[in-house]
């Protein structure tokens, strides 16, 4: 196979789906990103005491995604990846226009201040 060399364990393995003799990996669910068996991903989430977003509490979420986002940012300056926030983008170029709030149609003098600084996103 173009000069790459094939593991003997994994050509036992797929001659065993093959011929059908126990080999249930065909019928294995892959997760398409990490290539892992879905069964074997969950064993080592178990193992190393990872938690899931189910048995996460909200504060251990937010903590993570605040996380996710200080990573993104390093990324973003040391110029691994050039990202931009998508809503600072959205107003920049005017797809967002100022509504008036329910709030803002009842004040008598207009001077309300609740309904300043909301946009609505244009289609």
């Amino acid at each position: 196979m173009r000069g790459i060399p094939i593991p003997s364990e994994a050509l036992e393995e797929i001659g065993a789906a093959e011929s059908g003799d126990g080999g249930s990996s065909r019928n294995k669910r892959i997760n398409p990103i990490t290539g892992q068996y879905l069964d074997d991903e969950l064993r080592d989430i178990e193992a190393s005491g990872l938690k899931g977003l189910e048995d996460m509490t909200d504060e251990e979420k937010e903590r993570e995604a605040e996380k996710l986002f200080v990573l993104f940012e390093r990324l973003n300056k040391t110029g691994v990846i050039n990202v931009e926030n998508p809503v600072r983008t959205a107003m920049q170029e005017g797809r967002f226009e100022e509504i008036k709030s329910d709030n803002e149609d009842s004040d008598e003098d207009g001077d309300n201040e609740a309904g300043k600084g909301k946009g609505k996103a244009k289609a």
